[in-house]
């Protein structure tokens, strides 16, 4: 199969990679969706027949296993202990697990629905919280 050298290529061969490529990534796309519609679903679900924090941590150690293992293939995983980045990864650790704690025991209190209509407002937080704490501006157009 012929790669394209630039996107402006319209021969034959370019033009069916780039249908086949986009197949791909529109089925990649769905699958995302899928993931994150069963999210707050499964989550409310599980966190009703287990302790939301033992499910947290569960989840939380089974989801760092293939990045752990990919790390580690690449040869890149003593980077993640060296002294320059312990400090910002302790932080971003702490944050993502209390953000997993907070998330699992909401789940557990209130329906899936709306567990999903609240992560679902996650981007417009995230926007406030970057304006506020980084001191990004925002446009219209981001917020559109």
């Amino acid at each position: 199969m012929n790669i394209p050298d630039s996107e402006y290529d319209i021969s034959g061969d370019s033009a069916r990679y780039k249908k086949k490529t986009e197949t791909i990534g529109y089925l990649f796309v769905l699958a995302d969706m899928l993931t994150y519609g069963l999210l707050p679903v499964g989550s409310h679900y599980f966190v009703r027949k287990f302790d939301p924090l033992m499910f947290a941590a569960v989840i939380t150690l089974l989801g760092s296993l293939p990045l752990l293992a990919y790390l580690a293939k690449k040869g890149c995983l003593r980077e993640l202990f060296q002294k320059r980045f312990l400090k910002s990864l302790l932080i971003l650790s702490l944050l993502a697990t209390a953000g997993s704690i907070f998330f699992f025991v909401g789940a557990q209190l209130t329906s899936g629905i709306n567990t999903g209509l609240l992560i679902q407002l996650e981007p417009f937080y995230s926007l406030i919280i970057a304006a506020i704490l980084l001191g990004e501006a925002l446009v219209f157009k981001q917020i559109l």
